[in-house]
């Protein structure tokens, strides 16, 4: 378990959560009643000796009710998501990814899987609050 600021590392790639920011949309883009949009800012950092993949869908947010959201498509980070692809050996990839949680929550993880498609159990989770 990580917090905000600290490194995690998993096979020789680093991952940051280096910003978080709470929204409540934009006049054309709301989160649902009762609910906040949280901006989390990662930065992957692939120091291993081979190419490697990132996707947004390897994240997902745990909250206090013990649901595990995946990203919330919205327009509010267009110009900063994460998205998917692949960085390159020394290569760093800084993103965003948002998620809609309840305004009144009291805690809040990310949860990183190394392979989100087979995975069942996370590799970390970074304390979001």
């Amino acid at each position: 378990s990580f917090n905000i600021n600290e490194t995690a590392e998993y096979d020789g790639v680093n991952y940051t959560v280096t910003n978080v920011e709470y929204s409540n949309g934009s006049e054309w883009d709301t989160p649902a009643s009762g609910k906040q949009y949280v901006i989390v800012t990662i930065k992957i950092e692939n120091n291993s000796d081979s190419k490697i993949s990132y996707n947004v869908y390897d994240w997902k947010m745990l909250n206090s009710q013990g649901q595990e959201d995946d990203e919330t498509i919205t327009t509010i980070d267009s110009d900063t998501n994460l998205s998917s692809g692949d960085l390159a050996v020394g290569g760093t990839k800084t993103g965003t990814i948002v998620f809609e949680e309840p305004k009144d929550e009291t805690s809040l993880k990310l949860e990183y899987y190394s392979n989100s498609l087979f995975d069942e159990n996370l590799t970390f989770e970074i304390v979001i609050k």
